[in-house]
């Protein structure tokens, strides 16, 4: 467990192996977090709280039945996803003004079979752009507020 208050927080977890747990908790102004899944069947929670909130989730290998939680709140959420594998599950919540779910390329990635992305959006200036590549996935995207868009693909 992370857990940072105060202004600009920087925090990283990396699980290898299976059956982990991390907890990354970030409250204040300007908060930056790493999350590398390394492993299978690991669960990840991360909670943000202050303006200006980031986060960059990634894996370097294909990983299987991971979950990831993410809650966000202020101005200026900004969540980042870059994994491959399957059955993965990823859960983001994102309330205030300025909430994004897109990449540095400007989309987010998850690619394998049987996976799960659960985008909620509540504010101003929401954004979703990313895909979903191959088999058995499933994608819901809620958006409530402001200049609302959601652009995904899957296939």
């Amino acid at each position: 467990t992370i857990y940072s208050r105060g202004d600009n927080n920087i925090a990283a977890a990396g699980l290898g192996g299976a059956g982990n747990s991390a907890d990354i908790q970030q409250l204040g102004d300007t908060n930056f977090a790493v999350v590398d899944v390394l492993g299978d069947d690991n669960d990840f929670y991360i909670d943000q709280s202050g303006s200006a909130n980031e986060l960059l989730i990634t894996s370097d290998v294909a990983v299987n039945g991971n979950s990831v939680n993410v809650e966000q709140s202020g101005d200026i959420n900004l969540v980042d996803v870059l994994i491959a594998g399957n059955a993965n599950t990823l859960d983001i919540s994102q309330s205030g003004s300025g909430n994004w779910v897109a990449g540095d390329n400007g989309y987010f990635a998850l690619g394998g079979n049987d996976g799960l992305v659960s985008i909620t959006q509540n504010g101003n200036d929401n954004l979703v752009l990313g895909s979903q590549s191959g088999q058995g996935n499933l994608m819901s995207v809620t958006q409530n507020g402001d200049f609302n868009t959601a652009i995904v693909v899957q296939n």
